[in-house]
Formats: C-alpha cells, structure tokens, sequence
C-alpha cells in the first residue's frame, strides 16, 4: 500500500462550500506524478486557501466563477478506487480568469473516507520538515499536487485529523443494570460475552487494522438501544459493532442492529454525514448473509471459538 498527500483548490461558489470532490486530478503532461497509485492507496487531501477563477461557457457566452475560500490544511482522509485513468482523452482545457488554462487530463476516482477533522498546514509542515510559511503551490511530483509520503507521516497527520479520543466521546446515559433484552431470553451467554470482550479488549490486533480503538462497550443509547461495542478508526469514523454467537440464513437481526448502531453513534459524535461504519462479527456467519452484509455495506468478521476461548481462559 502507499500513501499520498493530494492538493485541492477550493470548491466554486456555485458548489457548497464544504464540497470535497473525490478524487485525484493531474495535468496532461504530469502523468507519471501518479504512476505509483494504486487502488485502495490512502490519500490525505489538503485545500489550499484560494484557486483559479473558472471562464465556464454558457449559451449567451461565458460566466466568472470564483471560488469559496479555502481552509489552508487536510480536510479528508480518501481512498483510491481505481487506477489514474484518462478522463479527458480531447484537448479539454479549462481556462481562467487569469489568462491561464490547465488540461486536467488524468483522474484517480477516490471514496471520500472521512471529513471529521482538520490538520492545518503549520502542523502539516513541521511533519514533512518545511519551512513555516511554505503554501503547497507547486507542492507534489512534477509540481502536480500529488506527491507520496511515507507510512509514518501519513499516520502522523491522520492521528492529527482525527484528534485526541476525548473529542469524540460519547454523551453520557446512564447504563441499566437489568440484563440485555432483546431476542431470546435476554441472558448474555458466556460465548457471546467472551467474543464482545476479546474483540474490545485490543480491536486494532484481532481485527487487523491500525489505529482502532475502543470507545465504549455495551453503550446505551437515549432510545435505550445497545450497542455491543462502539469502535473508532484511524480516519476518525465511528464503528457501530453487533456481536452474535452465529449468524444463520434469514437471521438479519444482527445486520439491522449493526446499521442501525453505525448511523446513531455518527450523531452522538458529531461526525459528518457518512463518516461511520458498521461491523458484524460472529463465531460463524453463513455465506448468504455474508452476501447480504456486502450489498448493503456492512463489514463482518468471523473468529474461531477455540482462540477466542484461549484468550478468556489466559486473563
């Protein structure tokens, strides 16, 4: 996997001003700035203060539109989708108010994966050793915006865009102390608890992704739902977790709970509007609910009862 750290202008003032377009976009004669990117690479994506005034053709001539103002630091944590591919095979240039014209020629899709933080460009520049005032114009490859980093400086700057684990901490609500309801007799069984405990106890090791964390377990909700466990990622998204014993065909409790607990812990931590997750995890969950979870975006795991045993039995 590599890392990289993209440059945006500033969305036009006939976009909102919070738009992030996904993706990555290279002048026609910069290719080879992007011949190392590679799909599921991740990207930083930094929006410079101010860009180019765009001439957009219209019917009756052309228009000026200029742009909001930029925030001068990382504004999102992406994902490459697919390989640098050539968006604009004509000579399709766009022109400024300047006098200038860029070919943007070559585009790298991106899934945005998070906007819930913010790194400004001080803090980014001590990270990559540059001068204070350094503004990222002619930043990258080539001068083409996009340059690759290093492992240690892309984590260096998405543990700063997502910040400190007590800004996202949950609202208190006070926990019941009558045992979970729910399907079946509302008893947690042994397996189901030793499963939810081995997966909160270290979830960046048993789920093999870095920088995951533990922000709760057994959370309760003011709708006095619960979930299971409530994780955080390295991009600063929240992670609703459904924990099941098995998971047979037409058994989609566990797939409802773990969509509905992604969308109400992205509220009550204030994320922006898509930066959540959901995750089932099971000791078994059967192929056809496996497709299910994929059609409808939720992550699962499944884990061996014996090491999850193992574990219990060694603390």
């Amino acid at each position: 996997m590599n890392y990289w750290l993209t440059t945006h202008w500033p969305p036009r003032r006939d976009e909102a001003a919070d738009t992030i377009a996904p993706g990555i976009w290279i002048q026609s004669k910069q290719k080879l700035a992007g011949k190392e990117l590679r799909v599921n690479d991740l990207v930083l994506i930094y929006q410079s203060r101010s860009g180019k005034s765009e001439i957009v053709p219209e019917l009756d001539g052309v228009r000026i539109v200029r742009r909001h103002q930029g925030k001068e630091g990382i504004v999102a944590i992406a994902k490459v989708c697919a390989q640098l591919y050539d968006e604009k095979p004509k000579s399709e240039s766009n022109h400024y108010s300047d006098g200038s014209s860029k070919w943007w020629r070559w585009r790298a899709p991106l899934e945005i994966l998070s906007r819930s933080g913010f790194v400004p460009r001080p803090k980014i520049n001590k990270v990559f050793q540059y001068k204070s005032n350094y503004n990222y114009r002619g930043f990258g490859d080539l001068h083409s915006g996009l340059k690759r980093i290093t492992k240690d400086q892309y984590y260096a700057l998405s543990d700063m865009f997502r910040g400190q684990q007590s800004d996202i901490e949950l609202p208190k609500k006070r926990i019941s102390n009558f045992p979970r309801t729910g399907i079946g007799t509302g008893i947690e069984s042994v397996e189901h608890r030793q499963l939810k405990e081995y997966v909160a106890a270290d979830p960046s090791t048993v789920l093999g992704e870095y920088g995951l964390r533990t922000l709760a377990v057994e959370y309760e909700f003011a709708t006095e739902d619960k979930a299971d466990i409530a994780l955080w990622d390295h991009a600063g998204r929240a992670i609703g977790v459904e924990v099941e014993v098995a998971v047979g065909n037409g058994q989609t409790v566990g797939i409802l709970q773990a969509i509905k607990y992604r969308y109400m812990l992205e509220l009550c931590t204030k994320r922006a509007l898509g930066d959540s997750r959901a995750l089932l995890v099971a000791y078994s969950i059967s192929p056809a609910m496996q497709k299910l979870c994929n059609k409808y975006s939720v992550e699962y795991r499944e884990f061996e009862r014996k090491t999850v045993l193992e574990w219990a039995e060694s603390l």
